[in-house]
């Protein structure tokens, strides 16, 4: 696989130009339609309305640009956190025990234990989720002749960890290389991204995710879109562990004198 990918690297990078030559052509070849078409009078009004309001236009994207990133940088920072939390998990946990009084650890261990579990359930879902849009979107688009599809597919896979935006950041590059000859057309291989997110939020996410946690489809969607709107993106990522925390929390506390006496 390695090899493969890394052939298809070297090839696109020795193409770029090529493709961006051909970007260029369709550029000036819709500029040219336009002309036949006899629009030139509304493509300069049009340019002119543009440029009056390109302050506008570029301090949107600027701010745009920067909260996506932002969001991004968030992102890979809570990831590589809680990878660390989970390779120096024994210690940490030894840590956090110490400090607690010995009356209360057992309870302490157990809630310890089930944020272990729902975090590290929840890593291994997303690798499988990401894993499969990736071998997915690779082999649909190797079916309609896109170039470099294994490469396509993965980088499809790596920013589907990204949720809801990191598969669109991945589409961009498939799109950019549509407009080269022998290639299916821009608008199928934007179909195929927005075909194959669908399924994966509304179905694979919620199922695998939901199957994996102990959670209900229902409350995977719904946790995700609180999380979004409490805190963006970070709480979108977040929210499915902390529903599986909050679950077994409920569960412990079940389990509690008061209820057992119950």
């Amino acid at each position: 696989l390695i090899p493969v990918v890394y052939t298809e690297v070297v090839e696109l990078a020795e193409n770029f130009p090529h493709y961006l030559a051909r970007f260029q052509v369709y550029l000036a070849s819709l500029s040219q339609q336009a002309v036949r078409l006899d629009l030139e009078n509304e493509i300069k009004e049009y340019l002119l309305n543009l440029s009056e309001n390109l302050y506008q236009a570029v301090e949107y994207l600027a701010e745009a640009s920067v909260q996506v990133i932002s969001k991004t940088v968030d992102f890979f920072l809570v990831l590589f956190l809680v990878f660390y939390l989970l390779y120096d998990f024994q210690a940490i946990r030894s840590q956090l025990l110490e400090i607690v009084p010995s009356a209360h650890r057992p309870v302490a261990l157990e809630i310890i234990s089930i944020i272990d579990a729902n975090v590290g359930s929840f890593i291994r879902g997303s690798l499988l989720r990401c894993l499969i849009v990736g071998i997915v979107t690779g082999t649909v688009l190797f079916l309609i002749g896109m170039p470099y599809a294994l490469l396509l597919g993965l980088i499809a896979g790596l920013f589907n960890f990204i949720l809801y935006l990191g598969p669109y950041i991945a589409a961009i590059p498939a799109i950019l290389l549509s407009f080269s000859p022998l290639t299916p057309s821009s608008l199928l291989v934007l179909l195929v991204y927005i075909i194959i997110q669908i399924l994966d939020g509304v179905f694979l996410a919620p199922l695998l995710l939901g199957r994996i946690l102990n959670l209900k489809p229902f409350t995977i969607i719904i946790s995700i879109l609180a999380g979004g709107k409490l805190a963006g993106l970070l709480g979108m990522v977040l929210a499915v562990p902390v529903a599986g925390i909050a679950k077994g929390l409920v569960e412990l506390l079940k389990q509690s004198a008061p209820y057992r006496e119950k």
